[in-house]
């Protein structure tokens, strides 16, 4: 699990599926804990990240950076579900309440600062969550455009995670794992050659 700099900080989700590492490069990673993949694209920020910590249900991440803010993530793939939380100065750590509907940050500027999860998100991602809670809220309107493009946006962020790991399955000659993903791979893109070229080596070294 490779960053391109100094990584100071790791933590599992609770679930202990994924890993998520913060690095002096800027970025935080999510890696599936079992084969070591990446998952999803790297969580930017303008510069070293201190911290990174999941929420108590895993669904989300939290980091805290030098570029004086902390930020909320989605643990699935690693997109951004809010506005930043500012501070005046570098931030140098961040945790949740044990029920996750807090979040606390530490900076240089002589500060630690309390944040309502709730308020963070914007009202489109609340309004998505919402379709999903055990007794949904009938007052949250649905928005319907921001569910086309999150649906777009997820379908292409599960492509690009299953193409990856089955890649580091054939390499790790993790037959199973292929076995498992390239169908699926095949089906959604027939025309291209990669992926019957590397099933034909998995059957092969069956």
């Amino acid at each position: 699990m490779k960053h391109s700099d100094s990584v100071r900080v790791v933590a599992f989700r609770p679930d202990s599926s994924r890993i998520a590492t913060a690095s002096w490069d800027k970025t935080a990673r999510l890696w599936d804990a079992q084969t070591g993949g990446t998952m999803g694209e790297p969580m930017k920020h303008d510069s070293i990240i201190k911290a990174v910590v999941f929420s108590p249900d895993g669904n989300q991440l939290a980091t805290a950076s030098w570029d004086k803010t902390a930020r909320l993530w989605d643990s699935y793939i690693g997109v951004p579900v809010g506005q930043q939380m500012k501070h005046e100065w570098r931030v140098n750590s961040v945790a949740f309440s044990p029920d996750g509907r807090q979040l606390a940050t530490a900076s240089d500027d002589k500060t630690a600062r309390l944040w309502d999860c709730q308020t963070i998100m914007p009202k489109n991602m609340n309004s998505f969550i919402n379709r999903f809670a055990e007794k949904p809220d009938p007052t949250i309107p649905r928005d319907l455009e921001f569910e086309e493009e999150l649906k777009t946006f997820l379908a292409r962020k599960r492509f690009l995670y299953r193409s990856s790991t089955a890649v580091q399955s054939v390499a790790k000659k993790n037959w199973y794992t292929a076995r498992f993903h390239l169908p699926w791979l095949c089906e959604q893109e027939p025309n291209n050659p990669r992926w019957k070229k590397i099933l034909d080596e998995v059957v092969i070294s069956d």
